[in-house]
């Protein structure tokens, strides 16, 4: 139950020696929507995104992961006008092998469905440096 398998195919081909950044982007349900066969008290999606971080945390920074930033979405400056995201998350890992091996893991696997309760819509995106230009 609840297993999520992630599309590596994008990722296994970003280098292997660079750290990659995780851009995660949250638009959470009004009400969790916790699959059959799980019997988590009701609540509201960011309250079950909440009980995942504090479970997801731990295995994030126990990899040698790091958060680098975590906030709200407060206005949206370019984009459509009916996008929205609640929250943003930009999670860092040593190597993309790194973070698929912690996501494919027994012990994200086990509470990966309150992630997956929690959100109406959301976006992982891998970043690595090597922009054509300079900031």
């Amino acid at each position: 139950m609840g297993t999520v398998k992630l599309d590596i195919t994008e990722i296994a081909e970003l280098a292997s020696d660079k750290p990659v950044i995780m851009l995660n982007l949250l638009r959470y349900r009004e009400q969790a929507d916790f699959p059959q066969g799980y019997s988590d008290q009701p609540c509201s999606g960011r309250e079950a995104y909440q009980r995942y971080a504090a479970l997801a945390t731990p295995l994030v920074l126990g990899i040698g992961g790091k958060i680098r930033f975590a906030g709200h979405a407060v206005a949206n400056v370019v984009s459509p006008k009916d996008e929205r995201w609640h929250d943003m998350i930009l999670v860092e890992y040593d190597s993309p092998r790194i973070f698929v091996d912690m996501a494919n893991s027994a012990e994200y696997q086990r509470i990966v469905y309150l992630r997956t309760a929690a959100l109406e819509d959301s976006r992982l995106i891998a970043m690595q440096d090597g922009l054509s230009f300079q900031l």
